[in-house]
């Protein structure tokens, strides 16, 4: 079996695409929508983010969004199955990163995600998370 190379940059782009993917769900309800998609950083770490004007949630139950098969809402308000973040928050703690949610239900929500800028430029890995070979 090959081994499959995978960028720093794709990990965080798919990322980013199933925390923009929740926002566009979780906007839909709102006559108008806003999302705004950004990153932030200091000379150590790069922050992204994906913030929406959507349903928002109760920001105590922020520890469960992150977690397998966890939602917060029912199944017949939003589609999905419960893995989206919780996939996210593997790609991220698998490189020493990390994912946290602020909130405010019913206003709004922002999902923020954050790698070592030395992770994110050095770092690759195969299918079966060792380094590749040199």
């Amino acid at each position: 079996m090959h081994n499959t190379i995978v960028h720093m940059n794709q990990l965080v782009s798919e990322a980013r695409r199933e925390a923009l993917s929740n926002a566009v769900k979780y906007t839909l309800p709102r006559d108008c929508a806003k999302i705004e998609i950004g990153s932030a950083g200091n000379d150590d770490e790069e922050i992204y983010f994906v913030c929406d004007k959507g349903v928002g949630f109760d920001v105590e139950s922020a520890g469960i969004l992150f977690g397998v098969f966890q939602r917060l809402h029912r199944a017949e308000e939003f589609k999905g199955t419960g893995v989206g973040l919780a996939s996210v928050r593997c790609i991220f703690h698998r490189h020493g990163g990390c994912v946290w949610a602020e909130a405010q239900a019913g206003v709004c929500a922002t999902f923020y995600f954050s790698l070592s800028k030395h992770t994110a430029a050095h770092e690759t890995i195969s299918e079966t998370g060792a380094p590749p070979a040199s």
